[in-house]
């Protein structure tokens, strides 16, 4: 009799425990869910906040690092009050001045196997630029309409490519007042880290940022160690530093002049239709009467037109092939009839003597 109260006491006791355990694992399992459905991010930075901390920087809170915040804030600072940034990749320095309006950069780019000293500059709010490339026996001019970005100055991608896959291992404040995290790898998009430092595999990275009480990234530097796009083993070292804030000017550069009047920022297209060649003189110098228009399609000869009336800025100019399958050309008013050919890309040089005012291929 007594034995059998044992085993029904120990059998109650089974049944408690398991239930007890059960119960557990539903509520961890449920306040994981819901977690999720409420849109708990789980790749956000996670980090404690040390107790002597009075104030975060604009992006940053007891939830973590709002990457898009802290970017925008940053951006903005460097325009509203303009600076200097120093981008360094190894041994190479990148230097970008700015303010609300203007970007100047200098920097020294390998072309051909020739060290060349190359300024660009533009207007932000324009979708052109004019470069100078310094050679060593010689100077040439062009002129881009690729825009200077946000993202190309700020640094937006890299500064994004970090935050996004790494994690805050350590947080303090420096004697400046300015916040200073250190990030240890934690990769979430292999290819966002990729893309933004040219490296095909990463293998780890490692981070120090500073930051300012407004959001101003005052530096950060980044190592990263992974292989290129044939498996040999790579390393890069980053410092972007953002400096002379408020005390920054940018002057249009001396060569502007001369670069201004020999090179055209165009942007062309192909009628995908008609097979018209379309490009617009969006900046800078206006090509004369009488320059010439070297156009070679796609396995074909190059045939060279003549430029019948001055293309100024905001000009039109068509270039197409008329019945008798003979290339012409025409400003502003398109043809009204032409023959068709599509070709996958067309090479374009117009130039008047020793002045290149553009020099493209173009894709259909």
């Amino acid at each position: 009799m007594k034995l059998n109260k044992i085993v029904i006491i120990i059998a109650i006791i089974s049944i408690l425990i398991l239930s007890i355990g059960s119960f557990a694992i539903y509520n961890v399992l449920i306040t994981s869910s819901n977690g999720d459905e409420n849109g708990s991010d789980s790749d956000d930075p996670e980090f404690d906040i040390p107790t002597e901390f009075e104030d975060l920087p604009k992006g940053i809170d007891e939830e973590g690092i709002d990457t898009q915040e802290l970017l925008d804030n940053h951006t903005d600072i460097i325009k509203d009050e303009s600076a200097t940034i120093n981008h360094s990749i190894n041994s190479d320095i990148r230097e970008y001045k700015v303010d609300s309006n203007y970007v100047h950069i200098s920097h020294t780019d390998l072309i051909n196997e020739e060290q060349v000293d190359i300024e660009e500059y533009g207007n932000i709010n324009e979708e052109t630029r004019i470069i100078k490339q310094k050679f060593d026996q010689t100077t040439e001019y062009e002129s881009s309409t690729s825009n200077i970005t946000d993202d190309e100055f700020a640094q937006r991608s890299i500064i994004s490519a970090v935050l996004n896959n790494t994690t805050v291992n350590r947080m303090t404040q420096t004697e400046e007042g300015y916040t200073e995290l250190t990030f240890e790898f934690d990769e979430r998009n292999s290819s966002e880290i990729s893309n933004a430092f040219d490296i095909e595999e990463v293998n780890n990275l490692e981070s120090n940022m500073k930051i300012r009480n407004d959001g101003l990234i005052k530096n950060i530097y980044i190592n990263i160690t992974g292989e290129d796009i044939n498996q040999i083993p790579t390393s890069k070292s980053h410092l972007i530093e953002t400096k002379n804030i408020g005390d920054t000017t940018v002057n249009e550069p001396e060569w502007f002049d001369t670069a201004s009047s020999q090179t055209s920022a165009m942007i062309t297209s192909i009628e995908s239709d008609t097979g018209w060649i379309v490009s617009i003189n969006e900046n800078y110098a206006e090509i004369p009467e009488g320059s010439t228009i070297e156009l070679e399609p796609e396995g074909d000869n190059k045939t060279e037109i003549n430029v019948t009336e001055d293309i100024s800025n905001d000009d039109v100019l068509y270039i197409w092939m008329d019945e008798n399958n003979e290339w012409n050309t025409i400003i502003n008013d398109g043809p009204e009839e032409s023959n068709t050919n599509f070709s996958t890309y067309y090479d374009i040089k117009i130039y008047n003597n020793d002045t290149v005012y553009y020099d493209e291929r173009i894709y259909r």
